[in-house]
């Protein structure tokens, strides 16, 4: 009875309601458009708007945009399906394949105050990547591309050509992730000099939360869809081609445009910069980090394979002894330790730690994460004996066996890859290897 009472709805309330002010009025569909529009929420745009919900972009930046020509001063925005592409575009992307018409080149480039520049490589690796071409623009919907021999000596014939304004301190070089360029270059032996502008992190102090990569810049700020790199050497596998496998004529367009477009975000982002008051910023800190960065990764990090060789082997003793310790706490059961299932079974089952209702995965299965039995290392003696041996077992694996193999036979060192436009909080982050996440906190670790 007093449940029925407790749950029956009272209707005689003295609350005074206007019903007709309860009714729901239609969202203004215009104003949630613009909102998404300045937030790119893409997908929620189309989920809460259907098709009238395609984004638009909206502009960050007075100026007209030299692709589109839309007039971002009124608030007009352009749908995404409507982006420009380099067949709708017009544009003059000059190839200078021969000495003449590189030395023309130069020349101009020699007058100007600044230029952006772009490297056509073989690969990935801004250290070993084969130099394919060079790419120049200064004006919008202008550029150069200079093919670069494969052989050394024609190679260092081209780049002797530029090596003059590439070097040349007075001239500004824009870039985008141009730390990739200076190391290219500098494996060719040409050290860029001058200031630095790199539009992707001009970006990273401008919107960090954002993404930086060319493609993302290109459609939200200019309106144009860059000509996706699987156009020219196909999709990841073992049939890509190298860029050198690729006709001239079709890279020396896609080098233009990228030259081109990255010149143009310069144009965009300085402006704003200055605007934000975070010009100090990116002259003074970020921009002469770039060069830092990249004398860094240049020269590597020394490692002591011999030591590292030495306490690998301990720490497998230790994991070994760790192994015996926990099933011998578990009385003396035998289990695989580094079954999720099976430890938790035995955890949850059989030495009942963790109370009635243990914590399951979505599959049933019992939950062994770290977060969770870090909250249970007082529960039974056990549970931190696990959480050491996972600790060795990571560290063993991840870095004291796998940093070995990650030395360059050629220098002895390895040359990780340091990272400032990743994360939102202005910390450097690092890849290939990941430096930032070793253990060091740890006894094991620190060794």
């Amino acid at each position: 009875r007093m449940s029925r009472k407790l749950a029956t709805i009272l209707t005689d309330a003295p609350v005074a309601i206007d019903h007709e002010a309860l009714h729901l009025d239609p969202p203004d569909r215009e104003r949630i458009l613009e909102v998404f529009s300045e937030l790119e929420f893409r997908t929620l745009a189309k989920r809460v708007l259907g098709e009238e919900g395609t984004l638009q972009v909206v502009s960050t930046n007075g100026q007209g945009d030299l692709f589109s020509g839309m007039d971002e001063g009124s608030g007009e925005a352009a749908e995404l399906e409507d982006l420009a592409t380099i067949a709708t575009v017009e544009h003059t992307y000059h190839l200078a394949a021969d000495p003449a018409s590189q030395e023309r080149l130069a020349e101009q480039l020699a007058d100007l105050k600044a230029f952006c520049f772009d490297t056509e490589t073989t690969g990935l690796d801004e250290r070993k990547a084969g130099l394919v071409g060079l790419s120049f623009s200064w004006k919008a919907h202008e550029a150069w591309y200079v093919p670069v021999p494969e052989d050394r000596e024609g190679c260092d014939a081209v780049l002797e050509r530029f090596r003059a304004v590439l070097e040349d301190p007075a001239i500004e070089k824009v870039g985008q992730n141009i730390k990739y360029d200076l190391i290219v270059l500098a494996m060719h032996g040409v050290r860029i000099q001058g200031t630095l502008f790199d539009t992707m992190l001009a970006h990273y102090l401008l919107q960090p939360e954002l993404r930086h990569n060319m493609d993302y810049l290109a459609e939200t700020y200019l309106h144009y869809r860059p000509v996706p790199i699987t156009e020219l050497i196909g999709p990841k596998g073992k049939g890509q081609k190298s860029m050198r496998e690729v006709a001239v004529e079709q890279v020396a367009e896609y080098a233009g445009e990228d030259a081109d477009i990255t010149w143009q975000l310069r144009d965009r982002f300085a402006p704003r910069l200055k605007e934000d008051e975070l010009g100090p910023l990116f002259t003074d800190v970020e921009m002469p980090l770039v060069r830092v960065l990249a004398d860094m990764e240049m020269e590597g990090i020394r490692l002591d394979v011999d030591a590292l060789r030495k306490f690998s082997r301990e720490l497998g003793e230790d994991i070994l002894k760790l192994q015996d310790r926990i099933r011998e706490a578990c009385g003396g059961i035998d289990f695989n330790i580094d079954s999720p299932k099976q430890l938790g079974d035995v955890l949850f089952e059989t030495l009942k730690i963790g109370g009635e209702k243990p914590k399951r995965t979505k599959t049933g299965q019992y939950q062994t994460s770290e977060d969770v039995l870090s909250t249970l290392v007082d529960a039974h003696p056990v549970v931190p004996l696990v959480l050491e041996y996972r600790a060795l077992r990571k560290l063993k694996s991840t870095y004291v066996d796998t940093l070995p193999d990650m030395v360059d036979p050629a220098t002895g060192r390895v040359h990780t890859s340091y990272r400032q436009a990743v994360a939102a909080t202005g910390r450097l982050s690092s890849e290939s290897p990941n430096l930032q996440n070793i253990p060091i906190r740890t006894e094991k670790g620190r060794e």
